[in-house]
C-alpha cells in the first residue's frame, strides 16, 4: 500500500486502490443445498461426452439409478472463484465433490484424489476434472468406485 502511494507521487493521474471483497460460499448457494459440485471453470462443468450429453448429468443419472434418494437432495454446481471465502461450516452441506486437484488446493483441501474425508461434518471427495474422467477409463472406474462409497452412507 505504501509503495502504491509513493508511486502515485510520480503520476499525473490519481491512483485508487480498490480492494476486492470476499464472497461467502453460504451466500453463493441455496441454504437447502446438501450436495455441492465445485468446478475449476465453466468448460469442465459443461463438458460433454461424444454423444453430446453433459458428463456430470450422465454420472448423476447412474448414481440416482443406484441411490434413488439422491434425486430428492438439493444440489448446486459452482465454479470456484478466487474471491470466495469457503465457509463450509456455515452451510447445510452434507457432501462436496471438487473436480480438480488445483481447485481443491485453492480452497484449502490437501487430500489425495478419490479419497473420502470429512471436515466440519461434511464429506468431501476430490476428483480429476470431468474432461479427464470422461477420456481416461481408469480414472472413470476409480471415481465411480469412490462415489459408490461416498453415497453409501
Amino acid at each position: 500500500m505504501e509503495t502504491l502511494q509513493e508511486i502515485a507521487l510520480f503520476l499525473d493521474t490519481p491512483v485508487f486502490l480498490i480492494q476486492e471483497g470476499k464472497t461467502l460460499l453460504s451466500e453463493s448457494i441455496d441454504n437447502q443445498t446438501e450436495l455441492l459440485f465445485i468446478f475449476e471453470n465453466t468448460t469442465d462443468r459443461d463438458f460433454k461426452n461424444k454423444q453430446g450429453e453433459r458428463v456430470l448429468d450422465k454420472l448423476m443419472q447412474a448414481l440416482m439409478a443406484k441411490y434413488p434418494n439422491l434425486s430428492q437432495i438439493a444440489k448446486t454446481e459452482i465454479v470456484a472463484e478466487k474471491n470466495t471465502e469457503w465457509n463450509f461450516a456455515d452451510t447445510s452441506l452434507k457432501k462436496v465433490i471438487v473436480f480438480s486437484e488445483n481447485n481443491a488446493k485453492q480452497i484449502g483441501l490437501q487430500n489425495p484424489v478419490y479419497q473420502i474425508f470429512e471436515q466440519n461434518n461434511i464429506s468431501f471427495i476430490i476428483s480429476k476434472p470431468l474432461e479427464i474422467i470422461e477420456t481416461q477409463i481408469e480414472e472413470k472406474k476409480t471415481l465411480w468406485s469412490s462415489l459408490l462409497q461416498f453415497f453409501e452412507g
